[in-house]
């Protein structure tokens, strides 16, 4: 720190004639500097500079610890303003010939099938999504991908979308230094990385992020968007093939006033319940079949987005990894069978702390007093990995109904935006 400034030293004035003066000597030395020189070796000399100084240097090492090395708890998302700037797309080279080689020579089936008509049959209104996007904190060249290759260029007469990216705290000390920095500089230029501090970026903490990433979601009115989406940073999504999709297999949907969930699904049967514990997984126990979002991503509209938030306790979302998407589908399977006298819950070891006995009735408590049935949209076709070596015989090719595809890898999703069959779905920027 610079010492405090603004004060200088009193004129002095010269010497009365009548004062004897030294005679001048030749081993004499002189002080031949600048008068700022004299006065801060003035300032230097003060008594009070070295007590002030050592102040400043306190706070100031202070505030450098709090900000790159120690934990925040903060217990509410660090969210970041508006504006944030027009996305561009990474420039395609017409001249040069596409690189093919990091795909499987079955991993599309654009030329095996016929463009579908609905995919050329004009939206009634356009599709408004608030966007999450799971990624992990360190993950810089992903986000910038997604960016370009996903988001830029989107048309939003046909789609509207409103973004973010959530993170969770870097690690503390040296190591999560650098990450901490490029985290700031990325902020400044795209405005739109929630940097949720409460917990660190791991991934037990998966599903904690997830709830974070849905409540910001539905932070503004639920009648003034239609779904509240997530994906994974890995997932390559056409929002305009997607709205039109929506708009061709379930044209009757009404997200603003009707409990919907879309992606591609699974089954479980576990329920989990809050156990007010920020610190330990949450009980569950066993009751019906259920639908789930399987990795690839979800869409639950904003009504039953509203409703979920709402409840008081909140919802279960301490659940450790990979259980977190299951997470999502027991939500809205507690609306529906909660308060259902004919369904059976039972017990399992993971119940209660100790572990309980497993396969015992059990009655829990309703999240609200009556039955919410959900419409679930399970949309295999849509919504799928792409085909690796081991899932070539589970997995569909990416082709024209492909509307969310999951496990891309960095180059795959720059390669896919530039597809001749696909990139007329963006705008040039």
């Amino acid at each position: 720190m610079y010492p405090p400034n603004g004060g200088q030293a009193a004129y002095s004035p010269l010497p009365d004639s009548e004062v004897h003066q030294p005679s001048f000597d030749i081993h004499d030395t002189f002080d031949a500097s600048p008068p700022l020189k004299n006065r801060l070796q003035a300032a230097l000399r003060h008594p009070l500079f070295r007590p002030i100084a050592i102040v400043f240097s306190f706070l100031f090492a202070v505030a450098i610890f709090k900000i790159f090395f120690s934990g925040q708890t903060t217990p509410s998302i660090i969210e970041t303003p508006d504006p944030r700037p027009i996305l561009t797309p990474e420039p395609d080279s017409p001249s040069k010939p596409k690189d093919m080689s990091m795909w499987r020579s079955d991993s599309f089936g654009f030329s095996t099938s016929e463009r579908p008509a609905y995919l050329d049959k004009p939206l009634t209104r356009p599709l408004v999504l608030r966007l999450a996007i799971i990624t992990r904190v360190d993950a810089f060249e992903r986000r910038q991908t997604i960016r370009e290759s996903v988001l830029a260029g989107v048309k939003p007469n046909e789609v509207q979308i409103d973004y973010r990216f959530f993170v969770g705290r870097a690690k503390d000390g040296v190591e999560g230094l650098n990450t901490k920095l490029k985290l700031v500089k990325e902020n400044k230029v795209y405005n739109d990385v929630v940097i949720l501090d409460q917990f660190p970026d791991v991934a037990e903490k998966l599903s904690v992020k997830r709830f974070e990433a849905f409540k910001w979601t539905n932070s503004i009115p639920y009648d003034q968007y239609d779904y509240s989406m997530t994906i994974d940073s890995d997932t390559f999504c056409r929002f305009s093939a997607l709205a039109r999709r929506l708009q061709h297999t379930h044209p009757n949907l009404n997200p603003r006033k009707e409990p919907i969930m879309v992606g591609r699904m699974g089954n479980h049967k576990v329920y989990y319940q809050n156990t007010g514990s920020d610190d330990n997984e949450d009980f569950y126990i066993a009751g019906p079949w259920y639908k789930y979002p399987i990795g690839v991503g979800y869409m639950l509209s904003s009504n039953v987005t509203q409703t979920l938030l709402s409840l008081d306790p909140p919802v279960a979302h301490h659940v450790n990894y990979p259980s977190d998407d299951v997470m999502i589908g027991s939500w809205i399977a507690a609306l529906r069978y909660y308060p259902d006298s004919n369904a059976t819950f039972l017990t399992t070891e993971h119940s209660s702390a100790p572990s309980s006995t497993p396969g015992l009735p059990v009655e829990p408590k309703p999240l609200l007093p009556y039955i919410v049935n959900t419409t679930v949209v399970d949309d295999q076709g849509g919504w799928h990995d792409i085909r690796e070596e081991s899932t070539k015989d589970t997995e569909r090719p990416i082709s024209w109904d492909s509307v969310c595809i999951h496990r891309m890898k960095i180059p795959q999703m720059k390669s896919l935006r530039q597809m001749d069959e696909i990139k007329a779905e963006w705008d040039e920027v």
